[in-house]
C-alpha cells in the first residue's frame, strides 16, 4: 500500500509538473478577492450565509489561507492543487482495496495510478477554483472508507470520523450530496465482511448522516443563487440524456469534450446533434467506439465492472439535470472507470502471464496510461495558454496608468475561453481592482451606466500566448 501510495503521488507530480507556474484565470481572481481575512472572526464568517451563491465554508478558508500565506505567488497554489489531487489518489488505493478486496488488491493500485493520471482531471487539479471538486472528493472517499472501517471493526471513532468527513464535504461543494447513493451502492453492492447487516445501512449508522443533512439543508435553502440568471438552475430535458452520455463516457474517452459541447449547442436537441456528429467522424467514431465498449462492459464484465459503472452513474446526479456540463464534474464519478480500467489491466497483465506474451500485455497497459497522459498534456496546455493571456493582461498596467484617470476604459474582445480552459468567465471585476488599483475599466457592454464616453480598447490574443492592445476602431475586421 505504501508504495502504491508513493508512486501515485510521483506521477501527479510529475504529470502536472508543466503547469505549476501558470497564472491565475477567471474564478481565481474573484475568489483571492472576496476570501482574504485576518482575525479569527473573519474565518467564522466564512460559515455565515450572507451575500453568497453557494455554501462553501471549507473552499473559503481553502483560498483564505492561501492568500494569506502565499499571496499571489501562483506556484504555491498551484502546487497545492496538485498535492491534493495526491492525496486523493491515495484515498482511491485505499477505498478500491476496501471495495476489491484482497483478491483484486493489484487492481486497486492500478485504478489509483490511473486516478493519478486521468485525463479528465486536469480543470479541477491545474485550476485554482476547481478545488472544491478535489476536497469534495476527498472528504466523500474518507468517509466511505471510515464508514467500512467502523463497520468491520464495529468503532465508534471510525463512524464520528465519516460524519465530520461528510460534513467537510457539504462545506467544500453542495454535491457532496452524491455520497448518499454511493454509500448505499458500497453498501449494497461490495458489502463488508463480518458486518452485522452487511446489504444495507442500519438505522444507528444512518441517523447521524440524516441529521447532518437535515441541518444543512436549513442553513442552505434560503441562499440566493442568481434566481432564472444563475447557470446552475435545474431544466428537465435533452440535456439529461446528453449529460448521461457526457458522465458515462468522459471516464473512457478522451475527447475534446468542448468540440462536443460546441457541436451539442448549436444543435439543439438530439436528433439534430447525432446528424452534426456524423458530419464530424473525428468526433463520432471515439462516441461509437466508447459506447461499444461501455456495452460490452456491462454485459461482460463481472460484478465489479458492473459496479464501477454504476457508481459514475450515481455520483453523477447532482449535475444530470444541468443545462451545461464541465470537466470538473467528473473528478468524484471518474473514481468508477478508474477501478474498471484498473481491473482491465489487471486482467490483461494476467492474460499476459498465462499465454506467456507478456510483452503485449504490457504494452497495451501502458498504451493505456500513455492515453491518459497524453490527453492530460493536451488540456493543460489550453490552461497555460489562457493563464499567459491573464498574466499579460494583468501587467499591463504600467501602460494603462499614464492614461486620464476619469476616463473609463471599455475592453472589446477580452477572451472567455480557451477551448477547454476558463480565461475570463468571471473575475474581470476583481482582477481590475487587485492589479488595476480599481479604475474604471470593464469588458464591453459591462461599464456602469452615468459614466463618460470610454476609451474602447481592443484584446488581440494569439495561441502563442501573447497580447495585443489597441483602440477598437483600428481593430482588424474578422
Amino acid at each position: 500500500m505504501k508504495r502504491a501510495a508513493l508512486l501515485v503521488v510521483l506521477a501527479s507530480l510529475v504529470l502536472f509538473a508543466p503547469s505549476l507556474n501558470h497564472f491565475f484565470v477567471s474564478d481565481d481572481f474573484l475568489n483571492f478577492e472576496r476570501n482574504g481575512f485576518q482575525t479569527l472572526a473573519d474565518a467564522l464568517g466564512f460559515f455565515s450565509t450572507k451575500d453568497i451563491d453557494f455554501y462553501r465554508p471549507v473552499a473559503r478558508l481553502h483560498f483564505g489561507i492561501l492568500r494569506g500565506f502565499a499571496g499571489d505567488r501562483v506556484l504555491v497554489w498551484n502546487l497545492v492543487g496538485v498535492l491534493l489531487h495526491a492525496v486523493a489518489s491515495c484515498l482511491a488505493v485505499v477505498l478500491a482495496t476496501s471495495l476489491l478486496g484482497a483478491k483484486h488488491a493489484r487492481a486497486a493500485r492500478w485504478a489509483g495510478l490511473f486516478f493519478a493520471l486521468h485525463f479528465i482531471h486536469v480543470e479541477p487539479v491545474v485550476w485554482a477554483s476547481g478545488v472544491t471538486s478535489v476536497w469534495v472528493t476527498i472528504f466523500v472517499f474518507f468517509a466511505l472508507i471510515r464508514i467500512r472501517q467502523a463497520r468491520r471493526t464495529r468503532s465508534t471513532l471510525n463512524r464520528v470520523l465519516a460524519v465530520l468527513a461528510f460534513a467537510a464535504a457539504l462545506g467544500s461543494k453542495e454535491t457532496a450530496i452524491a455520497f448518499v447513493p454511493l454509500w448505499l451502492l458500497t453498501t449494497w453492492w461490495w458489502p463488508v465482511e463480518g458486518a452485522a447487516t452487511p446489504r444495507r445501512p442500519t438505522t444507528r449508522e444512518a441517523l447521524p448522516f440524516v441529521i447532518l443533512l437535515a441541518a444543512y439543508f436549513t442553513v442552505t435553502t434560503g441562499i440566493e443563487r442568481g434566481g432564472d440568471a444563475s447557470p446552475y438552475q435545474f431544466a428537465v430535458g435533452p440535456n439529461i440524456v446528453k449529460n448521461v452520455a457526457f458522465f458515462a463516457l468522459g471516464g473512457f474517452v478522451p475527447l475534446r469534450y468542448w468540440e462536443v459541447q460546441n457541436v451539442w449547442e448549436g444543435a439543439r436537441g438530439i436528433g439534430p446533434f447525432l446528424g452534426a456528429l456524423t458530419q464530424r467522424p473525428g468526433l463520432a467514431a471515439p462516441i461509437a467506439l466508447g459506447v461499444a465498449a461501455l456495452v460490452g462492459l456491462w454485459c461482460r464484465g463481472d460484478r465489479h465492472v458492473r459496479g464501477s459503472l454504476l457508481w459514475i452513474l450515481l455520483a453523477a446526479t447532482p449535475f444530470l439535470a444541468l443545462p451545461g456540463s464541465g470537466e470538473r464534474f467528473l473528478y468524484l464519478p471518474s473514481f468508477g472507470a478508474c477501478l474498471a480500467w484498473g481491473l482491465a489491466a489487471k486482467a490483461v497483465l494476467r492474460w499476459g502471464e498465462r499465454s506467456r506474451r507478456r510483452w503485449i500485455a504490457r504494452a497495451g497497459v501502458l498504451a493505456a496510461l500513455g492515453l491518459h497522459v497524453g490527453g492530460s498534456l493536451d488540456r493543460q496546455a489550453d490552461w497555460i495558454t489562457a493563464a499567459s493571456w491573464t498574466r499579460e493582461i494583468t501587467g499591463r498596467w504600467p501602460a494603462l496608468e499614464s492614461r486620464d484617470a476619469r476616463t473609463p476604459i471599455e475592453f472589446v474582445g477580452v477572451p472567455d475561453d480557451h477551448r477547454s480552459a476558463w480565461v475570463f468567465r468571471n473575475g474581470f471585476d476583481s482582477m481590475v481592482r487587485l492589479y488595476w488599483r480599481g479604475r474604471p475599466y470593464a469588458k464591453e457592454g459591462e461599464l456602469p451606466e452615468g459614466l463618460p464616453e470610454p476609451d474602447r480598447l481592443a484584446v488581440l490574443v494569439h495561441p502563442n500566448g501573447t497580447v495585443g492592445m489597441l483602440p477598437a476602431r483600428l481593430m482588424p475586421e474578422p
